[in-house]
Parts: C-alpha cells; structure tokens; sequence
C-alpha cells in the first residue's frame, strides 16, 4: 500500500533544479534537488516516498513541475517567437501552425532559457543509461 497524501511547494520560491547522484546507496540513485529561497532545498529520489516510487514517477514529477513552469511561455527559439509545451518527457515549442522539438542545439533565449536548460539536463540525466 503506497501513502497517500500531499506535498506543496511554492514555486515562485523555487530558485533552481539540479540532477544529484545519491552515493549513500548501493547502488547509488539518481535524484533531483530543489533549491528554495531561504536556503530550503528537497532532494527527491526513487523510494519509498510520496513524490516517486519509481523511475518513471520520478520523471513524472519532473515534467509535471517543468510543465507548470515552462507550459505556455514565449520564447525566441532559433531567432523565431513561439510558445513552450512539455509534451511527455521532452520540451517542445509551437510557432507557425508546427511543433517543433527543443534539443540542445537550439538557441533559446528569453527569460525561461535558464529553465529549459534545466529540463533538458535533468531529462537527460534521469534517462541516460536506461533503454527506451
């Protein structure tokens, strides 16, 4: 039986997102940490806890968060405007009628670039070494 219940966070105090690797364990885990203002940081890895149970969760929660971020902001892509969309586990952005994927190399700029460099490095640290 898994926990029920609810955690909240402010998020216009989250300040940053980064991919952790857990040595503790054996084998170590991947995990994210949230940085708060304040000093307050959430480190969230895969276990028995409310947030992810497993890899899949994890990533889940990832894009969840990133799609509450990044869903519906304007940005400059390759010197053309267009909206953001987390679409799964990948970033997406939409302009002249197309969906076009965001990869590392493209230019983002604007003020969520920070962001989606954010997202880009923690979907590829959660799935590297996994198969598809």
């Amino acid at each position: 039986m898994r926990p029920k219940g609810e955690v909240s966070f402010n998020l216009e105090a989250l300040e940053g997102v980064e991919p952790l690797e857990l040595q503790f364990f054996k084998p170590p885990r991947k995990a994210i940490r949230l940085r708060f203002s304040g000093g307050f940081e959430v480190i969230v890895t895969v276990g028995r806890n409310p947030l992810a149970y497993d890899r899949r969760n994890l990533i889940n929660f990832v894009t969840s968060l990133y799609s509450f971020l990044l869903n519906g902001a304007i940005a400059r892509v390759d010197g053309g405007v267009g909206v953001l969309k987390v679409v799964g586990d990948e970033l997406a952005v939409i302009r002249d009628g197309r969906v076009e994927k965001i990869t590392r190399d493209k230019k983002v700029e604007g003020e969520v670039k920070d962001r989606v460099e954010e997202f880009l490095t923690l979907m590829e640290f959660l799935n590297e070494g996994e198969e598809s």
